[in-house]
């Protein structure tokens, strides 16, 4: 289901809809088990999820996101 949610973000952003694809990406994360391992797909999501906040115009949640990948 979250691969699913994942790829609907992806078309909702091809299609000029960053704000439904917010949506659409934080329920994906949602999905997923905890990080254990640097390996784990946390970071391909999150990486989604900012770049919907960029193009939404929520700058300081994307960063905020972009951050978090760091840690």
């Amino acid at each position: 289901m979250r691969c699913y949610e994942h790829l609907m973000g992806h078309i909702a952003l091809a299609e000029g809809r960053p704000e439904q694809a917010v949506r659409l990406f934080e329920h994906a994360i949602s999905l997923l088990p905890h990080q254990r391992e640097t390996s784990d797909e946390q970071a391909f999501y999150n990486d989604s999820l900012a770049r919907a906040y960029d193009l939404n115009g929520n700058w300081p949640r994307a960063l905020e996101t972009y951050q978090e990948l760091l840690l």
